[in-house]
């Protein structure tokens, strides 16, 4: 299947098995464009978020590549996925939670704590500019 934006997610054979049971996620072929929007709806226990883990690196998969722009993520190493989701990728959960006694700038910057004890000031001017744009103070 053609797109018209290049590059995007292309998913291929995609299998989640917990416990050895049947797959709860089994999706022989997904694309999405870059640009493009899509939207996952369906009644609670269905594989949603599920899938926003496997297709974010954060939930491994027994089978299939998970492909943005090229990179296979499914078929990175724990450490490997880590680090490209870092890069890569931004979620925000039905259910959030802000760490307490942290301004609203550290809580932006918590994932980078994972990596650096302190951020690279480039980093802290991104996610205060990132956070003016969207009109937090």
């Amino acid at each position: 299947m053609a797109t018209r934006h290049p590059g995007g997610l292309a998913v291929r054979g995609l299998k989640v098995v917990f416990d050895r049971g049947a797959p709860v996620l089994d999706i022989g072929r997904l694309d999405v464009g870059s640009g493009e929007q899509v939207a996952i709806t369906g009644p609670s226990g269905c594989g949603k978020t599920t899938l926003a883990l496997a297709l974010s690196g954060i939930q491994p998969v027994q089978e299939g590549q998970v492909r943005w722009n090229g990179q296979d993520v499914a078929g990175l190493g724990e450490g490997a996925r880590d680090r490209w989701r870092r890069r890569h990728v931004g979620m925000i959960f039905q259910d959030f939670h802000l760490v307490p006694g942290m301004s609203v700038l550290r809580n932006v910057l918590a994932a980078s704590y994972f990596s650096t004890w302190r951020p690279a000031a480039p980093v802290v001017a991104r996610a205060a500019e990132l956070l003016e744009q969207c009109g937090v103070p």
